[in-house]
């Protein structure tokens, strides 16, 4: 934060200087817990039956030493939340007819493997998506880092703000890499992170 300075009124690129370490730090916690691979690249290309285009970043879950599966799309705004939630909204589209498309016919249509997450940033405000073909959820808490001069000087409201968003992440991650439990499982685990 000393280096980068405030985020307030901050450009896109300076924005996504606070969002990367965020999401690698969520990402490792959650291979560590899980002892499985999940992967990001930052400005990855999406290409779909309907939309296609540049995604800020993309989570994947490695299945072997070839074959991986989005798990994630993030896409950081500086201002225009709106655009953010429609970009993501068909970013998660695309991404989840082609992971269908890659999958075998047994698997294709099981449940478990029937949604993606979507998270949209400003890098101070983080919201939750959990997509899936017949409907789209937000979460239902609001999620605030303070990234203002204020928390140079004490810093424990940043640090708080920061563990809440990566606990929801890891969370997330964790619950999608993990396709060996039960669907209903699954719901419960999902079920306090967003709302209909």
């Amino acid at each position: 934060m000393g280096i980068i300075g405030s985020a307030t009124g901050r450009n896109e690129a300076v924005r996504c200087e606070y969002i990367s370490p965020i999401l690698y730090a969520s990402i490792y916690i959650a291979k560590r817990i899980t002892k499985k691979g999940i992967t990001m690249d930052p400005q990855f290309e999406v290409v779909g039956e309907e939309a296609s285009g540049r995604v800020d970043y993309e989570i994947k879950k490695v299945i072997d030493v070839i074959n991986e599966e989005l798990i994630a799309i993030t896409e950081g705004k500086q201002k225009d939340l709106v655009a953010g939630f429609m970009q993501n909204i068909m970013q998660l589209e695309s991404s989840h007819h082609t992971n269908t498309r890659k999958r075998k016919a047994s698997v294709a249509f099981d449940d478990e493997f029937d949604y993606l997450y979507g998270i949209v940033t400003t890098a101070s405000d983080w919201y939750f998506l959990m997509y899936i073909p017949e409907r789209i959820y937000c979460s239902k808490d609001d999620y605030h880092i303070a990234l203002n001069e204020k928390i140079m000087k004490d810093d424990a409201e940043l640090r708080r703000g920061v563990k809440k968003v990566m606990g929801v992440i890891v969370g997330l991650l964790k619950d999608r890499v993990e396709v060996d439990d039960s669907p209903d499982s699954k719901r419960a685990r999902t079920k306090k992170f967003i709302k209909e």
